[in-house]
């Protein structure tokens, strides 16, 4: 089978380790952008990745800020959904949760990937997330976006 490669990682001479901060509370929408995430980073032998399980979409931020405080993950992938409901939660939720984890990055200069799904309803969701279609998962566009930040990094690091 041949891999689908999105850039080189030729900057990269060591292992890269990504957190993947995965909440729970949409389960087969999470599973399914976890998917996406992996279909990208399987492309890459020198990425390694672990998850961590979160409740809700509130907790990532947190979970994401303690990978990033442990200094092992050259960059964070945070992945979950928020479905807008008949209160102003979601508004709240989805503000926060998203300037958490742009805070994270500036706060530890890493890419953090935004897979948190910010949707309408159930049905948004799951075309956000196919795994049929990968091209449509967001989960997949995450790690894409997350990789090229982390290159792009590192080619202005290195000079």
């Amino acid at each position: 089978m041949q891999t689908e490669q999105y850039f080189d990682l030729k900057p990269f001479d060591t292992n890269i380790n990504v957190g993947l901060v995965v909440s729970d509370y949409y389960k087969d929408i999470a599973q399914n952008l976890l998917l996406g995430v992996e279909s990208v980073l399987n492309n890459y032998p020198q990425v390694r990745s672990e998850i961590a399980r979160v409740a809700g979409a509130w907790e990532i931020p947190l979970v994401g800020r303690v990978m990033a405080q442990t200094g092992r993950y050259q960059a964070l992938i945070a992945l979950g959904c928020v479905i807008r409901g008949e209160t102003s939660h979601f508004d709240f939720l989805c503000k926060e949760c998203s300037a958490a984890l742009m805070s994270v990055s500036m706060d530890f200069t890493i890419p953090v990937g935004f897979g948190v799904l910010t949707v309408e309803n159930y049905a948004q969701a799951q075309q956000r997330s196919d795994i049929d279609d990968m091209k449509k998962n967001k989960g997949r566009e995450a790690a894409i976006g997350t990789l090229r930040s982390l290159y792009a990094v590192a080619e202005i690091r290195q000079g």
